[in-house]
C-alpha cells in the first residue's frame, strides 16, 4: 500500500520499538506446515510442527501464538494461559491476546476473571464482538443471565452475522426454556459463511432437551464430521450414549478426552459413572471448603464531660509527636466547635506532617471559608498546593498573602517558590527583585539564595556570580556559600575558579559531601574517570555506607560504560537503606537498562510491602508493568497509587494511558475527567482527552475541551488548530479549512499548512491545495511530508506519470528514506512494465531493510513478491506483519489471496471474512467482498 504522510511518524517509531519476529527459513517452513495441520484440525501434528519451528527459532512469535490457539482448540486452558502470559512478556500487544485469554479463562471456569480482564474497547468490531461473546459466556457461568443476553446482543450489534453470538443467545433462550427461539438462533448460525461445529453441538443439545435422541445423535455426529477431535462434541456424544445406557460406545469418546486432558473434571465424572455401571467400584471424592468471616466489634469511645479537654489532649499529643492520637482528639473537639481556627490549623499541620495533603487541603479549604483573609491559612493552603503539584493554585494563595501583607518577605519568598516550582524562573526573579527584598535588603540571605537558584535555572549564570560573591563576603567561612559560588562560576565557564571555590568549601567543611561530588563530576566532565572514582573512594573511607557517595560511584561507572560495576554499586547504596527512594529509583532504572525487569519488579514489590503509602514507588511499579507489557497489573497499581499521591492528576493520566493500552477508552475517559476535575488549570489531561473524543466523534465533549484549552492558551493558535481537527473528523471540510487558515494567521507552521492542504483536497480543491504546498516548499524545500503531499496532489489530479517522476527524484533527494521508497515501490508496480516492476521490488527491499518492523512496508514487499510468484518469500513476511498489527485487514486480504491459490482454502476463507468484516477501510475492500461471495458459492 502507498504510505501517506499521516503514518510517517509510525515509521520512525517502528525503528525504535518493535517485536522480535525474525525467522529462519526452517522455522517458517515448519510454521506453515503447522498452519496446514491446524486448519485441517490435526492438532497433534500441529504441535509437532510447532515444536520444530520453535527449536529452530525460540522467539518465533507466530509459532507461539499458534501454539496457544492449538492448546485452546484442544481444550487445554491451563497451559494455553501460561503460553499467552509468555507471549505477553515477549512484548505481544494484549489487544492481540485478549480473546485468547478469554477462551483460556472460560475453559478453566474463571468467569469472574473474564469479566475483570476481558473488557470492551475499540479494537474493531470483529474483536469487540468476540469479546462480548466471551463475556456473555462468563455471565452464564456466573448465572447472570440478563447480563449474558445483553453481551450477546451487543456482539450482534457490532457484527450482524456473527454466528457465535447467535449461539450465545440460543444458550440464553435454552436457560429460559424458550426452546423454539433457541433453535431459530441455532439455525441462523448454521446459515453463516462457515457452518460451525458448535452450532451442531447446540442443535444436538436442543434436540436432546426435546427428547429427540436419534436426531440429537445425528446432529452431534455432524459436528464431529466437521471437527473429528472436538472435545466438547465427544463429551456430548458420550452423554447421549450414556442416556441410552450405551456404556461401551461412550467409553472411547471419554478415553479420548482424558488422554488429551487427564484432569478434565466432567470427563472424569462420566468415566466414573461408566466404570460403576461396568462393575468398577472406584468413585470420586468431593471436598467441601467453608469460609468463616468474623467481624470485630469496636467499643464506642468514652465521652468527656468537658469538651475543652479534647482540644487540650489533642494539643498535648501533637507536642509529644503522638499525631494519630492528636488527630483523634481534635476531630472530636471539632464536632462540637466546627469553626475553631486553632483546631483547623492544627489538624491541617498534623495531616501535612503525615503526608496526608489531600486531607489537609480539605480542612484548610473549610478554614478558608470561615476565615477568608487569614494569612496563615492562606500560606498553609499554598504550601499544600505545592505539595500536590497544583502550582496555579499555590501561586493564587501566595499572591493573596502578598496582597494582604505586601512588605512581608516570607510571603514574597513563598510566591517566588511557587513560580520556581512551575518552572517560571523569570517571574520568580521579578518577585525576588521587588521592593523590600534582595536589592533593598542585601542581608536577607535566604532570598538571595532563591535568586541565585532562579538565575542558574534560567541559565543566567553571570548574573548569579555577583550574588554568590555577596554571599561569601557576608559569610566567608560558610562552606555552602563557597559551594554555590563554585556552581555559578562553573556554569559561567570559569572552571579553574570554580574548582578553587569547591576546594575552599571542602577545606572549610571536610564533611561537605556535595562538594566532593561536585569535584568528582568536574573530573567526569573532563573524562578523567579514574580521578573521579579515586576521589569518591577516598571519601567513602571517611564516610562508609554513605548513599550519596555510593550512588555517585555507580553513576561514574555507568558513564564510563562499566554497567556491571555500576549495578553493583547501586545495589550497595540501596542495601545501606532500603527505605531510600532515590537509591531505589537508581537501582530500578539500572535493572531496566540491563533488561532485568523481573528483578526491578521484585525489588519494587518488596519496597512497597514496607512503604505502602509511597505513591511515587507505586507509580514506578505501574510504569514498569507497562514496560513489561502487563497493562492490567499497571492499571491496578496506578489505581492504588492515585489514592494518596501528591499529584493525583498526573497519576490519573498514567492510569488513563494504561487503560488505553487495553483499549478501554471508557475507563480512560473517566480517569482523565477526574484528573481535569482535580486541576482544571492543567493543560495535559485536556490535551490527552481531546484525541479520544475525536476517535469517538464526540463533538460536544470535544468542543468543551477546545473551550477550556483556549482559555488556558489565549492568543495562541492551539484552539483554532484543534477546532480544525474536529471539523476534519466530522467531515466538515469547509469548516476545517476556515479554522486552519485562522490558525495559520497566528502561527503558520507545517501542521497548519498540511492540515489546510488536506481540508482543501477533501473538497476537491486540488489546484488550490497544490499551490499551498508549492508555496510552503519554496521556503521549506526539505520538508519530506510536504514533498509527499505534492506527489499526492498530482495523484489526485490523475497525473500518475508525474507522480512517478516525483518519487524517483525524492528517493535521491532524501537518500532512500523508507516512506519514500515504500510509496515509490507501490506506485511503480501499479504503473506496470518490466523495468518499473523491477525498480519497485528494489525500492521495497531497500525500505524493508531499513525499517523491517513497519507493517505497511512489510505488506508492500510481501505483496510485490507474491504477485511476482515468489510465495516462499511472501508468506513469512505477511505472518510477521500480522504479529505486529494482528487486525490489519489489507494484510489479511493479501495473505488470503495467496493461500487460496495454494489450495489452503479454510485459512484463506477465515482471513478473507475477517478482512471484509473489519471496519478499517482499505483500497481493495469492495473487491474482497465480491471475491468472498464467489469463494462461499464454490
Amino acid at each position: 500500500m502507498i504510505l501517506s504522510k499521516k503514518i510517517v511518524f509510525s515509521l520512525f517509531l517502528s525503528m525504535v520499538f518493535c517485536f522480535s519476529t525474525a525467522s529462519s527459513a526452517a522455522s517458517n517452513d515448519d510454521y506453515e506446515l503447522a498452519l496446514k495441520s491446524f486448519y485441517d484440525q490435526k492438532y497433534a501434528a500441529t504441535i509437532i510442527h510447532l515444536k520444530n519451528a520453535l527449536r529452530a527459532n525460540e522467539s518465533h512469535i507466530p509459532s507461539h501464538l499458534l501454539l496457544a490457539k492449538t492448546l485452546l482448540a484442544q481444550g487445554n486452558g491451563v497451559v494455553a494461559e501460561t503460553e499467552l502470559a509468555d507471549l505477553q512478556s515477549m512484548g505481544v500487544d494484549f489487544n492481540q491476546l485478549v480473546t485468547l485469554f478469554g477462551e483460556a479463562y472460560i475453559l478453566q471456569d474463571k468467569y469472574q476473571q473474564v469479566v475483570d480482564v476481558v473488557t470492551s474497547g475499540y479494537r474493531g468490531n470483529d474483536i469487540e464482538s468476540q469479546i462480548q461473546f466471551i463475556r456473555g459466556q462468563a455471565y452464564i457461568g456466573l448465572n447472570q443471565i440478563r447480563y449474558a443476553e445483553q453481551a450477546f446482543t451487543e456482539a450482534l450489534q457490532l457484527q450482524k452475522d456473527y454466528p457465535m453470538a447467535k449461539l450465545g443467545l440460543a444458550q440464553v433462550m435454552m436457560i429460559q426454556n424458550q426452546l423454539e427461539r433457541a433453535m431459530r438462533y441455532v439455525d441462523e448460525a448454521l446459515d453463516s459463511y462457515l457452518p460451525l461445529p458448535n452450532a451442531w453441538i447446540m442443535k444436538s443439545v436442543l434436540l436432546q432437551m426435546q427428547g429427540k435422541l436419534p436426531a440429537a445423535l445425528t446432529a452431534i455426529n455432524k459436528a464431529l464430521e466437521l471437527s473429528p477431535n472436538h472435545l466438547q462434541a465427544k463429551l456430548n456424544r458420550a452423554s447421549l450414549y450414556l442416556s441410552e445406557n450405551n456404556y461401551q460406545q461412550a467409553l472411547p469418546d471419554i478415553d479420548f478426552i482424558l488422554e488429551k486432558i487427564p484432569a478434565e473434571p466432567r470427563a472424569k465424572y462420566l468415566k466414573a459413572v461408566i466404570n460403576a455401571a461396568l462393575g468398577d467400584d472406584k468413585g470420586s471424592k468431593e471436598k467441601l471448603n467453608e469460609v468463616i468471616n468474623t467481624l470485630n466489634a469496636v467499643p464506642a469511645e468514652v465521652m468527656s464531660n468537658n469538651p475543652s479537654y479534647y482540644y487540650l489532649a489533642g494539643l498535648t499529643n501533637f507536642q509529644f509527636g503522638n499525631l494519630d492520637d492528636a488527630r483523634r482528639y481534635l476531630r472530636k473537639f471539632l464536632k462540637l466547635k466546627e469553626n475553631d481556627l486553632s483546631t483547623l490549623r492544627l489538624l491541617a499541620l498534623i495531616d501535612m506532617q503525615q503526608g496526608d495533603f489531600f486531607d489537609a487541603k480539605n480542612i484548610l479549604t473549610k478554614a478558608n471559608i470561615y476565615f477568608p483573609d487569614d494569612a496563615n491559612i492562606l500560606t498553609l493552603l499554598g504550601n499544600v498546593a505545592l505539595e500536590l503539584n497544583n502550582i496555579v493554585a499555590a501561586s493564587r494563595y501566595f499572591e493573596r498573602v502578598v496582597a494582604l501583607v505586601p512588605n512581608y518577605s516570607p510571603a514574597l519568598e513563598n510566591l517566588a517558590r511557587s513560580d520556581m516550582a512551575a518552572g517560571n524562573y523569570k517571574a520568580a526573579i521579578k518577585h525576588l527583585l521587588s521592593k523590600s527584598t534582595v536589592l533593598a535588603d542585601p542581608q536577607d540571605l535566604s532570598m538571595t539564595l532563591l535568586l541565585v537558584k532562579s538565575y542558574i535555572k534560567s541559565q543566567q549564570f553571570k548574573k548569579a556570580v555577583p550574588l554568590t560573591t555577596r554571599l561569601i563576603k557576608a559569610q566567608s567561612d560558610n562552606s555552602f556559600f563557597h559551594q554555590q559560588h563554585g556552581i555559578a562560576l562553573g556554569f559561567s565557564g570559569n572552571i579553574t575558579a570554580a574548582r578553587k571555590e569547591f576546594l575552599t568549601a571542602l577545606k572549610l567543611d571536610p564533611n561537605n559531601i556535595e562538594v566532593i561530588i561536585h569535584l568528582a563530576r568536574m573530573s567526569v566532565i573532563e573524562k578523567k574517570y579514574p580521578a573521579a572514582l579515586t576521589r569518591l573512594q577516598q571519601a567513602l573511607i571517611q564516610f562508609p555506607n554513605n548513599i550519596a557517595l555510593t550512588i555517585e560511584m555507580a553513576d561514574v561507572y555507568k558513564i564510563s560504560d562499566d554497567l556491571t560495576q555500576s549495578q553493583q554499586w547501586y545495589e550497595k547504596a540501596f542495601a545501606y537503606n532500603e527505605k531510600n527512594y532515590f537509591a531505589l529509583t537508581k537501582l530500578v532504572n539500572s535493572y531496566i537498562e540491563n533488561k532485568q525487569t523481573k528483578k526491578a519488579e521484585n525489588i519494587l514489590i518488596e519496597y512497597l510491602t514496607q512503604q505502602k503509602e509511597d505513591s511515587q514507588a507505586r507509580v514506578m511499579l505501574g510504569q514498569l508493568y507497562l514496560l513489561m507489557n502487563k497493562p492490567h497489573e499497571a492499571i491496578d497499581t496506578f489505581k492504588t497509587a492515585s489514592d494518596n499521591a501528591k499529584d493525583r492528576s498526573q497519576v490519573l493520566m498514567f492510569l488513563a494511558s494504561a487503560q488505553l493500552k487495553i483499549d478501554d477508552r471508557a475507563s480512560a475517559i473517566k480517569s482523565l475527567n477526574k484528573a481535569i476535575a482535580l486541576d482544571d488549570q492543567r493543560l495535559d489531561p485536556l490535551m490527552m482527552l481531546f484525541p479520544i473524543t475525536l476517535q469517538q466523534k464526540d463533538q460536544a465533549r470535544a468542543e468543551q475541551l477546545i473551550y477550556s484549552i483556549t482559555k488556558l492558551t489565549p492568543k495562541q493558535a492551539l484552539g483554532d488548530l484543534l477546532s480544525a481537527k474536529l471539523a476534519m473528523r466530522m467531515q466538515h471540510y469547509a469548516k476545517a479549512e476556515k479554522y486552519y487558515k485562522k490558525a495559520a494567521s497566528i502561527n503558520n507552521n507545517q501542521e497548519t499548512v498540511l492540515g489546510l492542504f488536506q481540508a482543501q483536497s477533501k473538497q476537491g480543491k486540488h489546484l488550490q491545495a497544490g499551490k499551498i504546498i508549492r508555496q510552503w516548499l519554496t521556503t521549506h524545500p526539505n520538508d519530506v511530508i510536504a514533498d509527499i503531499s505534492l506527489a499526492e496532489n498530482y495523484a489526485n489530479l490523475g497525473n500518475n506519470i508525474k507522480v512517478g517522476k516525483i518519487y524517483r527524484h525524492l528517493v535521491k533527494k532524501y537518500q532512500g528514506m523508507p516512506i519514500i521508497l515504500n510509496n515509490a515501490a507501490n506506485l511503480l508496480y501499479q504503473l506496470g512494465g518490466k523495468q518499473n516492476k523491477q525498480q519497485a521490488l528494489n525500492y521495497a527491499e531497500q525500505a524493508y531493510k531499513k525499517v523491517p518492523k513497519n507493517v505497511d512496508i512489510i505488506d508492500t514487499l510481501a505483496w510485490i513478491e507474491a504477485r511476482n510468484g515468489d510465495i516462499e518469500k511472501a508468506l513469512p513476511l505477511f505472518r510477521d506483519a500480522l504479529v505486529i498489527d494482528f487486525s490489519n485487514p489489507e494484510v489479511k486480504y493479501h495473505l488470503a489471496m495467496i493461500l487460496f491459490k495454494q489450495n489452503r482454502k479454510n485459512e484463506a476463507q477465515k482471513l478473507m471474512i475477517e478482512a471484509v468484516k473489519s471496519e478499517r477501510d482499505f483500497a481493495e475492500k469492495a473487491a474482497a467482498k465480491q471475491l468472498l461471495k464467489k469463494w462461499v458459492r464454490h
